[in-house]
């Protein structure tokens, strides 16, 4: 009789085991997901502040290109031949403040292209901007101060600030030149050029 209850009694213990096994086991599992569950909470967050960035990045683009108040300072130009060279940014650049535009081209000396220094008046301006995810485009008609046909130009400027701007002479070839749109008061040309100035 004592070894019957000794059995039921090691019975009744082995199935508590069991039992309490199968109940921590769902827990334990659950426990195992908080970690993803977590990354994935840190992925979101991630996503969110960095959309966050670009649309203060945008707002503040499209405020600068709306108020004519900006400096292209370009670093690359792309040939006719699609080849690349790189630019000095403190010797080629495009800057607009209001309707006063001020553009200088020394390509470096590259042998196969005319520098360009000329100060001019903005004469038609548009601005498309859709949203954050998309570039905002500038573009215009520049008369020159000094006579030699009117220019025409597009900018191209992603949230980042990166940028391709297209010059298009009245007389000669139109060129690109890649380089970084910047707010006027943030470039070191802009602050050393008296001729910036209206």
């Amino acid at each position: 009789m004592k070894n019957m209850f000794s059995i039921k009694k090691t019975f009744g213990l082995i199935w508590v085991f069991v039992l309490s096994l199968l109940i921590s086991i769902p827990i334990f599992a659950q426990e195992e997901t908080k970690p993803d569950l977590t990354r994935k909470e840190k992925k979101e967050q991630k996503r969110a502040a960095k959309i966050k960035e670009q649309l203060a990045s945008f707002d503040r683009m499209i405020q600068m290109v709306r108020d004519t108040s900006f400096v292209f300072e370009g670093d690359l130009i792309v040939t006719s031949m699609g080849k690349t060279e790189r630019l000095n940014q403190q010797t080629n650049f495009f800057s607009l403040e209001g309707n006063h535009a001020n553009f200088q081209l020394a390509f470096n000396g590259l042998s196969s292209l005319n520098g360009r220094n000329r100060t001019a008046q903005l004469i038609e301006y548009h601005v498309s901007a859709k949203d954050h995810t998309k570039a905002i485009i500038v573009s215009g008609t520049l008369e020159p101060n000094a006579f030699a046909g009117n220019v025409q130009f597009s900018i191209t400027i992603q949230s980042n600030g990166r940028s391709i701007l297209t010059l298009i002479p009245a007389y000669g070839k139109s060129f690109k030149i890649e380089g970084k749109t910047i707010a006027a008061e943030e470039s070191n040309i802009y602050r050393t050029s008296p001729d910036f100035k209206p």
